[in-house]
């Protein structure tokens, strides 16, 4: 399936380490968009970049925690320190605990929410200020 034409956009995808998030920073770089890779391991994220940068596109790497506003909010200074501009958000880090749910502890609980809930929660805010500014943007949940 083809994607819009993304030359000339600019965005941040969470999670960008492995499975989705790797998949949609590839194919978003193969339409064309530059990419900040964020992802709470390093390393992830770099072999993505590698994958990108392989077939000509752009990305950084951006070492991000999704469940520290702070951390979220550093994601997206990057990016617009790169390229002055955030046109799409793609909050797509998240987490599952592979357990019985009779095993699972409130902690384990917390942490899925933390990532999976309130890491989005987290995107949407730093992304929502320079989208608004720039009267533009698109934010994917």
């Amino acid at each position: 399936m083809p994607l819009h034409d993304l030359h000339d956009r600019v965005a941040l995808v969470t999670g960008a380490g492995s499975g989705f998030g790797r998949s949609i920073s590839v194919r978003f770089a193969q339409a064309g968009a530059r990419l900040g890779l964020a992802d709470i391991d390093r390393a992830a994220a770099a072999d993505t970049r590698a994958r990108i940068e392989s077939s000509g596109g752009e990305a950084i790497v951006i070492e991000t925690d999704v469940t520290d506003s702070a951390s979220v909010q550093s994601a997206v200074n990057a990016v617009l320190a790169r390229w002055s501009k955030l046109d799409i958000m793609v909050n797509n880090a998240g987490i599952s605990l592979r357990q019985p749910f009779l095993e699972l502890t409130e902690e384990g609980f917390d942490r899925v929410m933390r990532v999976n809930l309130q890491g989005v929660y987290h995107g949407i805010r730093a992304a929502a200020v320079p989208m608004k500014v720039a009267r533009t943007g698109c934010i994917i949940n």
